[in-house]
């Protein structure tokens, strides 16, 4: 080859340029520190919720969200990091510095790995992350259907009493009330079917993994 190694004044070899990578250090840590703020933020909030299946998949979405950018920013370190390694790399072999040179190009491959690593953690985050959603929203699911049970037994409670208040106030006869007793009991076996017909399309709504009362 006809490159000749650059010296200095006194015929020593000059020292190879360092890479200037100070920008990357300041605008990793005012992306650390923004994100740190915003994370807290919605923590705060969460903490602040009501205890319940809402609160959970808050968390859910908090944690995954969390551990996903973690990701992006190891992708973004290794991405500056292998620029970084590539610069060195040239400048060591127009030196000639082959310890540097196999030095780096280890480096090199190390950064493959940890790539390759990342996007599985990626990869096996978004998998179980949709098990733990399906899980949430079947948990959900039936605790809505518990209350609903809870405020259909409360106003069929609050019918029968008024019901029964009207009753005792009407002045007729003794057959002419037996006879809106079972118009009554009609109307409430009516509901009820109406009821248990709206419960069975919610739970198989849930089995199917559907939406459930606005829940994706």
């Amino acid at each position: 080859s006809d490159y000749k190694v650059p010296v200095d004044g006194e015929g020593k070899p000059k020292k190879a340029k360092k890479y200037d990578d100070s920008y990357l250090t300041d605008e990793q840590r005012l992306r650390d520190a923004l994100y740190k703020i915003r994370q807290k933020s919605e923590k705060e909030r969460i903490d602040l919720m009501e205890e319940g299946w809402e609160k959970q998949m808050a968390l859910e979405l908090f944690n995954s969200d969390a551990l996903l950018q973690e990701i992006t920013f190891q992708e973004e370190d290794l991405k500056a990091l292998k620029l970084k390694t590539q610069a060195e790399l040239i400048l060591a072999e127009k030196a000639g510095d082959n310890k540097k040179i196999a030095s780096l190009k280890n480096q090199q491959t190390l950064i493959l790995d940890q790539e390759k690593e990342l996007n599985e953690q990626r990869e096996n985050e978004a998998f179980f992350h949709t098990r733990r959603i399906g899980i949430l929203e079947e948990k959900a699911g039936k605790e809505i259907i518990d209350k609903e049970k809870e405020t259909y037994e409360r106003r069929k409670t609050i019918r029968e009493t008024e019901f029964l208040n009207e009753l005792a106030a009407m002045d007729i006869s003794e057959a002419e009330k037996e006879k809106k007793r079972k118009d009554f009991a009609y109307l409430e076996i009516e509901y009820d079917k109406e009821y248990l017909q709206q419960k069975i399309d919610q739970l198989n709504q849930i089995l199917a993994g559907e939406v459930v009362n606005g829940i994706d």
